[in-house]
């Protein structure tokens, strides 16, 4: 808009109008530079990567940033003088409005292409190969994927790398929303080899690496299962005190319950187990929705290798709703009926029901209104007899 006001302008009043703005643009420019020295240059993270990194690391991110501000001022400088010169020509009728215009279009998009390219370089494009098969499949995948049961993978040397997760099942990757409790399960458990918490979170296959950074499996066949029956509760208060308890637990036949949250799931410690028939089948299996199928021939408590989630997660045994208790720090565990049982876990959030109910309702209001307009133009028509 500005450089449009510029050339509406008359022919006497074009170099008073542009020297007047060039001149204050660069007192700013020379002001910038001359107080560049009083500028701190810190970030936000500066404090983090001064812990993990040493003030080295930070004095030398900081000169980066004094380098690239200067480089900014001076590229700035340069367009801005670009535009100056070529409206200066055109005011002096050295070339014609047109062509005035297309060279400042040019350099416009070459300023922006040289900033996107700070974003986007040639790097960020990559095959269409890579983006349908970003991980090569190896020959410790095949060998696993010949399973076909549900089951969960731990990569040892990639505890945060996401290939695992692309082709399996995995308890290790990265999310920016993994639960906290499954963090922490990572960090003072599986960090310190407590393999009963794989056996608890159904690990059966563990991926390594040899000296020649080979991958290959190591089968574990004491992973519980999707869903198992224990004998007794180990009644804890906090979660200090749950944590503390999985150094010792032997998930197969104990459960930690934290009777602080879960008093009602902590009434009972002691079960009979039936330990020849006692057997809970997992029958389907979808991220929304487990179903369950459990024989036992008296009252138990199942624990269930899945992550334990308050907020939208139902249980229902033989269609009647139970609560879901939280056992063994992160997972899910009922109270089971003696007999046969079907049991199923969905995900129904309150949220998304009463979202697609207003949005129902919304359309069905959009559609009225729009019929009752189309009829009331309809009415106004004038008829003819």
């Amino acid at each position: 808009m500005g450089i449009q006001s510029y050339f509406e302008l008359p022919a006497a009043q074009r170099l008073k109008a542009l020297y007047a703005p060039v001149g204050i643009f660069f007192g700013l420019i020379a002001m910038l530079f001359l107080f560049k020295g009083s500028f701190s240059f810190a970030g936000g993270s500066d404090a983090m990567l001064l812990q993990n990194y040493g003030p080295d690391f930070v004095d030398a991110l900081k000169a980066d940033r004094k380098t690239f501000y200067s480089s900014d001022l001076l590229r700035s400088s340069f367009f801005v003088l670009v535009t100056v010169a070529i409206l200066w020509w055109w005011s002096r009728e050295k070339i014609v409005a047109r062509t005035a215009i297309i060279l400042i279009g040019i350099f416009m998009i070459a300023d922006l292409f040289f900033i996107d390219k700070n974003y986007v370089s040639q790097s960020d494009f990559v095959s269409a190969h890579d983006v349908d098969v970003p991980f090569e499949m190896t020959e410790a995948d095949r060998a696993i994927l010949q399973d076909t049961t549900h089951y969960r993978v731990f990569e040892t040397s990639q505890i945060h790398n996401a290939r695992t997760s692309y082709f399996h099942k995995s308890i290790s990757g990265y999310s920016a929303v993994r639960p906290r409790r499954m963090e922490e399960l990572l960090e003072y458990q599986i960090a310190k080899n407590n393999l009963e918490i794989l056996n608890l979170l159904n690990v059966k296959y563990v991926i390594q690496q040899n000296e020649k950074g080979e991958e290959f499996v190591i089968p574990n066949p004491e992973a519980n299962g999707n869903a198992w029956f224990v004998d007794n509760l180990q009644i804890v208060s906090s979660a200090d005190a749950e944590m503390k308890a999985l150094n010792q637990l032997k998930s197969k036949r104990t459960a930690i319950v934290n009777q602080t949250q879960f008093p009602e799931a902590a009434s009972k410690s002691t079960f009979t187990r039936d330990s020849t028939a006692a057997s809970i089948k997992l029958l389907k299996y979808e991220p929304n929705r487990a179903v369950y199928e459990s024989r036992n021939a008296s009252q138990g408590f199942a624990v269930f290798s899945e992550m334990y989630y308050p907020k939208g997660w139902i249980a229902t045994i033989d269609n009647k709703e139970v609560p879901i208790y939280r056992a063994d720090y992160t997972l899910r565990a009922l109270h089971v009926p003696a007999g046969n049982h079907k049991i199923e876990f969905r995900f129904q959030p309150a949220v998304i029901q009463t979202g697609g109910t207003v949005s129902f309702i919304s359309s069905m209001i959009i559609i009225l209104l729009a019929a009752g307009g189309f009829y009331y133009e309809y009415r106004k028509q004038p008829r003819i007899k």
